[in-house]
């Protein structure tokens, strides 16, 4: 019996890194398939434990957790099987859900309950978080928000105009150039009059 858990995709959307549990060897391990279901493959070289949660690094190298006989650990490995490093000490607390920064350079993880953060590379982690409540599964926001408008843009506002309903106006924001989002956003002063809105 094989049971498939963790699925995530890697950052160009192509493939999905994956744990699956083998009741013959009675292991969790990682693979890796295309997005399209095709070519599943086992990751070489991996620990010979249960290795779970596998948070893409950029799009060639996977960082999970790993445990076997009470001890976890963060491991980080190239999805070709090789530049396998363990990058925290093992440790009889649990550690697991991985994130990696944007940038490959930190890995972030749950510790006990506590976040904690380390060096891609390995290293000793830093506390982020360590309070009485319960913080679990950190996770990188890849792009701020809300975006900034594009370069060399300008708002403009347009009065209320004549041609609204009773009791209702509307404002308009138009970015410039053209080819950018309009937006035309509208309210009402009556409870019983709805607004003409647009996005």
């Amino acid at each position: 019996t094989k049971s498939y858990t963790y699925p995530v995709c890697s950052p160009d959307g192509t493939k999905v890194a994956f744990a699956r549990y083998d009741s013959t060897t009675f292991l969790t391990q990682l693979f890796i398939m295309n997005s399209n279901g095709t070519g599943e493959a086992k990751i070489a070289n991996q620990p010979s434990r249960d290795n779970v949660e596998p948070a893409w690094g950029g799009n060639s190298r996977v960082y999970f957790a790993s445990a076997m006989s009470g001890q976890s650990g963060i491991y980080g490995i190239d999805i070709a099987g090789t530049n396998s490093v363990q990058i925290t000490a093992p440790d009889g607390l649990t550690m697991g859900t991985p994130t990696v920064s944007s940038d490959g350079a930190t890995v972030v993880f749950n510790y006990f309950f506590d976040l904690y953060s380390v060096s891609s590379a390995g290293g000793t982690a830093a506390p982020l978080a360590n309070t009485a409540e319960q913080e679990l599964a950190p996770s990188y926001i890849k792009a701020a928000w809300p975006p900034a408008p594009p370069a060399n843009s300008t708002a403009t506002f347009s009065a209320p105009s004549s041609s609204d309903t009773t009791y209702a106006r509307q404002i308009t924001v138009d970015f410039s150039p053209p080819d950018k989002p309009h937006f035309h956003i509208g309210w009402s002063r009556s409870n019983t009059t709805s607004p003409l809105t647009k996005h």
